[in-house]
């Protein structure tokens, strides 16, 4: 795992404390040979509320429903663990969309090819 472009969305990201503050950051995740890019964005003004995710697959998560990742739902900032338990969890449901959606490949390629 890879954290790049680490920075902030905050007006005015340094706040005096002789270092800048970031809220947002990518993760590069080595994936099946291939690398899964998610932008992790975390409210700066509020820190204490959980992690937003985009994800570089726009279906991954598209009509998903926030109570099948618990420790999202159940985010605790004070948890040094937290961002840990939520990737992990989002991981195995990656995981389970590519299986679907290789699945529903599969499918099509013998509808076609019959």
């Amino acid at each position: 795992m890879e954290l790049v472009t680490p920075h902030s969305g905050l007006p005015s990201p340094n706040l005096g404390y002789g270092r800048e503050e970031c809220d947002r950051f990518k993760l590069v995740l080595p994936y099946a040979g291939f690398s899964v890019v998610w932008e992790v964005i975390f409210d700066g003004t509020n820190p204490s509320a959980p992690p937003d995710f985009i994800f570089d697959d726009e279906s991954f998560l598209c009509d998903c429903e926030l109570d099948v990742i618990p420790s999202l739902t159940e985010w605790d900032a004070n948890n040094p663990k937290s961002l840990v338990n939520v990737i992990t969890e989002l991981l195995r449901l990656y995981c389970r969309h590519q299986v679907k959606d290789f699945l529903q490949f599969l499918y099509l390629f013998e509808i076609v090819s019959c």
